[in-house]
């Protein structure tokens, strides 16, 4: 039995009669030919051929804008460099909807788009609320001497940097949300064989006392130098 949502063409391919985006059926091999189907049934080659797909779609969004000044044109998903091309003035309203992960645009011609809020476009959303400067920094619980105690405990020096006398400062970057938690967190810099310790032992503090801000507890920025030195022998 077919599914309903499966149109049946002359030729025998089902495809998707009902889909809620724009699709298009991309033939990249015959199965009934040795060559084509052992190479892609290969895994490597499924995922160049899927990489190829996304890189020629992202370079044709990146030359396909011109439709929005032109209200005849075709209403497309735009990717995020696309919409980095396309002049403010032009945009009457953009609404953001968290849910279905999608920004509507309205623009001022009558046209509207479509982009696609990706894990990375997100992450610098929840990044943009975050306070650089606040009149009351965000702490840890205890103060520098609980922090010190902590790390003391906590604080496991990387095999591999032991072994190559590695010591230094490692800053790391993270946001306190204001129930207290850690978001965000990134090593920015320091010997790469000592970021990752630094991140976990970050990650792994516990909630922090949030930041505030004329009264009111608010969302952060806060680097935390990790200090790692060998004892002299």
């Amino acid at each position: 039995a077919i599914a309903p949502e499966l149109k049946q063409r002359n030729n025998g391919i089902l495809i998707l009669s009902q889909a809620s985006v724009p699709a298009v059926l991309i033939l990249c091999g015959n199965i009934n030919k040795k060559p084509d189907f052992d190479f892609i049934t290969d895994d490597k080659n499924q995922d160049k051929i899927a990489r190829d797909i996304l890189e020629g779609i992202r370079e044709y969004s990146l030359k396909t804008t011109d439709y929005l000044e032109n209200p005849s044109g075709p209403v497309d998903t735009l990717s995020r460099e696309a919409l980095d091309k396309v002049a403010p003035n032009t945009i009457e309203s953009m609404n953001v909807d968290k849910k279905n992960n999608q920004i509507y645009i309205k623009f001022r011609n009558g046209k509207e788009a479509i982009i696609i809020i990706t894990d990375e476009m997100r992450k610098a959303m929840d990044s943009a609320a975050a306070f650089k400067k606040v009149e009351i920094e965000a702490a840890y619980p205890g103060g520098p001497s609980a922090w010190q105690n902590y790390l003391m405990h906590s604080l496991k020096y990387p095999e591999e940097a032991v072994s190559y006398q590695i010591q230094g400062d490692v800053p790391v970057q993270f946001i306190v949300e204001t129930d207290g938690s850690l978001t965000h967190i990134h090593a920015e810099s320091g010997p790469q064989q000592l970021r990752a310790e630094s991140e976990r032992v970050v990650r792994e503090s516990g909630k922090w006392i949030p930041a505030r801000n004329h009264g009111k507890i608010v969302r952060s920025y806060r680097i935390q130098p990790i200090d790692f030195r060998l004892k002299s022998s």
